[in-house]
């Protein structure tokens, strides 16, 4: 197994690992989570891995994708209610 930056082509590779725990989140919370398909999944995970606040890594076996982490950098500006602060959000 290896562990890699995902690559151009991998996002319908994410969005089919995502597939198996989305479908768990679904089936048990259909009231946070609506169905997506293969095709917009794939969308969206192409449009997060092109913004600078995102960072993934893969793990592979054979050049076969088995698991993906996928991680969010948040910040929040300082304003009258709250201070400034930052955090790392992992999907």
């Amino acid at each position: 197994m290896t562990v890699r930056p995902p690559g151009a082509g991998d996002a319908r590779a994410l969005a089919a690992l995502n597939r198996f725990v989305h479908d768990v989140h679904l089936a048990r919370r259909p009231e946070y989570f609506k169905a997506a398909r293969a095709a917009e999944a794939a969308a969206w995970f192409r449009d997060q891995l092109g913004k600078p606040t995102t960072a993934a890594w893969i793990a592979d076996d054979g050049g076969a994708p088995i698991g993906y982490v996928l991680t969010f950098f948040q910040e929040r500006v300082e304003n009258t209610f709250h201070r400034a602060r930052r955090w790392l959000e992992i999907e």
